[in-house]
This record gives C-alpha cells, structure tokens and sequence, in this order.
C-alpha cells in the first residue's frame, strides 16, 4: 500500500509542476485574472475619455435635465399650492428625479454604459475568454 500512495503522490507532483509549466496552476491563474483585470479596467477608463463617450454622457445629463423639468410640471400641479416659491418647487422636483432615477452623474454613466457601443479591442476579447477557461 505504501507503494500505491506514493505513486500518488508522484503523480500529483507532476501534475502540479506540469499545470505551472503551462501556466494552469492556481498562482498563474489568478495572476492572469488579474492582469486581465487591469488590462480590461485601463481600456475601460479610455473608452469613457473618448468623445463619443463624453457626447453621450453630455446627451445623459441633458435626458436627466429633461426628466427634471418634466417632473418639475408634476410637482407644481401636484405640491405647487403648498411651495411658495420657484425654487422649493425645483428642490422638490430634483429630489423625486434622483430618488427615482439617481444623480444626474449617475443618470449620464449609467447612460453612457447603456448606450455606447464601443468597437472591442481583441485583447479585451481575449481577456475575457481567458477569465472563462
């Protein structure tokens, strides 16, 4: 028996060297995951300095703008003979817009990130399909 377990044992040593020599073990995965990550995060961050992505952003906050305005009618139909004045009028529409659908900020990114449709550099593709493997 002591024969079996440490050809068992052999066998598991070749198998964690071999797994390292092809870059399959547990340290080079996760450094690859990381690396991935970060290369990923970078092209991330370039996508939103681009200028179709900032003139989306811009067309967001402009969409976010709009929705103030729409719900500012709706607040001045609906609280408007409580407000006395224009301005609690705009603070109460501006906090019903950013309860319902956040900060204009927020409203514009997540505008950017639904909309822009960004060509994919096949480095991110591979990236990502070595995440999967």
């Amino acid at each position: 028996m002591p024969r079996t377990q440490h050809g068992t044992q052999l066998n598991e040593i070749y198998k964690k060297q071999y797994l390292k020599t092809v870059g399959k073990d547990d340290a080079s995965k996760k450094r690859k995951r990381e690396e991935a990550l970060e290369y990923i995060d970078e092209w991330i961050e370039e996508t939103y300095q681009t200028p179709e992505a900032k003139g989306m952003f811009q067309n967001g906050e402009h969409e976010w703008r709009q929705k103030v305005q729409e719900k500012h009618q709706h607040v001045r139909r609906e609280i408007g003979k409580s407000a006395t004045t224009y301005e609690e009028i705009k603070q109460a529409a501006e906090k019903q817009v950013i309860e319902e659908v956040g900060t204009q900020e927020e409203y514009a990114t997540e505008y950017v990130e639904n909309n822009l449709a960004p060509r994919g550099l096949l480095g991110v593709i591979v990236s990502i399909r070595d995440l999967l493997d």
